[in-house]
């Protein structure tokens, strides 16, 4: 099932509850921030994290790596978007060290599988009119990451040490 995040005032799908909360958590949120306002004036803080940080299992099974984010997306905006979904721990934009510019992908840990799932199932992830890919994280060492280690591996194999540098 795919739930899209429509414009404030639109109207939910009927019967869906799901949407019809989205609806209105988007409505509320609509007053954040005005449009033509500065970064700094309204850009949020994201909350803290929680206490002593997310159980073990919090961060690994309920982690999503979001890529494709548009240059005006921090932090704070990064949490607003993905809380639509469920409580979050963690949101978090990779930034250059040395520009101080976005790399364009983040990662995004929730509190509860249930809003992971939700965002995953969305298939209209969009911030600032971009779309975004929103892909599970899989933990070091997973049989899927290795598959693709194996890959680039075989590549080296195939062409010799001399076309990788």
């Amino acid at each position: 099932q795919q739930f899209a995040l429509s414009a404030p005032g639109a109207a939910p799908e009927p019967g869906n509850s799901l949407a019809s909360a989205i609806q209105a958590l988007s409505s509320a949120l609509a007053g954040v921030s005005s449009p033509g306002a500065s970064a700094a004036s309204s850009a949020l803080p994201p909350p803290p994290p929680l206490p002593g940080g997310p159980p073990a299992h919090v961060a690994t099974q309920n982690r999503v790596f979001v890529g494709g984010l548009p240059q005006t997306c921090d932090d704070a905006k990064l949490h607003t978007f993905f809380s639509l979904f469920g409580p979050l721990t963690d949101a978090k934009v990779m930034f250059d060290r040395s520009t101080g510019r976005s790399r364009g992908f983040g990662y995004v840990s929730f509190l509860e599988v249930v809003g992971m799932e939700a965002a995953l199932s969305n298939g209209n992830n969009m911030i600032d009119d971009k779309r975004i890919e929103v892909k599970r994280c899989e933990e070091r060492g997973s049989p899927a990451l290795q598959g693709r280690e194996r890959g680039v591996a075989s590549a080296a194999g195939v062409f010799g040490n001399d076309a990788l540098g």
